[in-house]
């Protein structure tokens, strides 16, 4: 019988159980933090996908064995990762064909574990908080990456000047598909972009038509000078390759950790470069992603995705 890990990775500052969730267009003068209720519409985000069966199940019938793991922080935000753990869990326990195990018992099927990732911007006077919770399913006998998904809650805070607003803080929830540049350096939607982009370019692309490759997403290097949360980069990749048809992914090694040996091998290395350079006003931008076989430095394909954003103020000007 197949074995598989389901692993979850999330991003999200939270905030204290009381405060209420920002729905998008909508003001408050209230922190931008993750709230309780972003950790209910989070687990449901996983669990009704996972309900739907939108993922590669490695085997039909039965009940799955879940080990579920307490939720990391890998962001730069204080938080609690068992505010998306509880929700999760209670969910988990109400699937059909999904049974919970604890994390000490020795059989499992599924791994469920994750953290949390952001990439934030910010100016003077005005920050973006971009807290994303990036979900993945990992056949552990295998090692296959089966499934990945990524949820934003993604929220505008205006510090505004005492003389001129009865209220310092000012709140707004940003919708899914809504852009915003603070700043003009690199932020959350270039992330998004970057992976996107690239996976549209492999499907089009001559060299998959007479490939099936298994390909091992490799750590984004970052050039830019800036910070990049890469880990969160990788995880956009892997959620935009998943959807392509004849391309497998395998799973990160720390998630495969457990499984101490796994039967699928990786055929290809998926490398990103993110690189920056200024010109007046203006930071220009270029990310080369490629691929490249096991054991070969030689690309077997690669991509080029350049942009150029206006810098609105300097760095200097980002520390308030």
């Amino acid at each position: 019988m197949r074995s598989a890990i389901l692993v979850l990775f999330c991003a999200a500052p939270l905030l204290s159980p009381a405060q209420e969730r920002i729905p998008p267009g909508a003001s408050a003068a209230l922190p931008p933090l993750w709230t309780d209720h972003d950790s209910e519409e989070a687990a449901d985000a996983l669990v009704n996908d996972l309900a739907a069966g939108r993922w590669r199940h490695p085997r039909k019938g039965g009940r799955l064995m879940v080990r579920l793991l307490p939720i990391g922080n890998r962001s730069t935000h204080h938080l609690n990762g068992s505010a998306i753990t509880t929700p999760l869990r209670r969910r988990l326990t109400r699937l059909r064909g999904i049974q919970l195990t604890t994390q000490r018992s020795g059989r499992a099927d599924l791994l469920l574990a994750g953290f949390i990732q952001a990439q934030d911007d910010a100016v003077k006077g005005k920050e973006l908080n971009t807290p994303t919770l990036c979900l993945q399913l990992v056949d552990l006998r295998s090692g296959e990456l089966l499934w990945a998904r990524t949820h934003a809650v993604r929220r505008l805070i205006e510090h505004l000047p005492p003389a001129k607003a009865r209220r310092p803080l000012k709140v707004r929830r940003l919708g899914p598909d809504e852009r915003l540049d603070l700043s003009g350096y690199f932020n959350d939607s270039d992330a998004r972009a970057i992976a996107s982009a690239a996976a549209r370019a492999l499907r089009q692309s001559a060299w998959l038509a007479g490939q099936h490759p298994v390909l091992q997403v490799s750590y984004v290097t970052n050039r830019t000078g800036e910070r990049i949360d890469a880990r969160l980069v990788a995880a956009y990749l892997s959620e935009s390759l998943l959807a392509l048809d004849k391309v497998r992914l395998l799973a990160d090694s720390e998630f495969l950790a457990p499984a101490k040996k796994h039967r699928l091998s990786a055929t290809h290395v998926l490398d990103t470069v993110i690189t920056a350079e200024r010109a007046a006003k203006k930071q220009r931008y270029e990310a080369r992603v490629s691929l490249h076989a096991v054991g070969s430095r030689a690309p077997a394909w690669s991509f080029t995705k350049a942009f150029a954003k206006r810098i609105k103020l300097t760095r200097a000007d980002t520390d308030w």
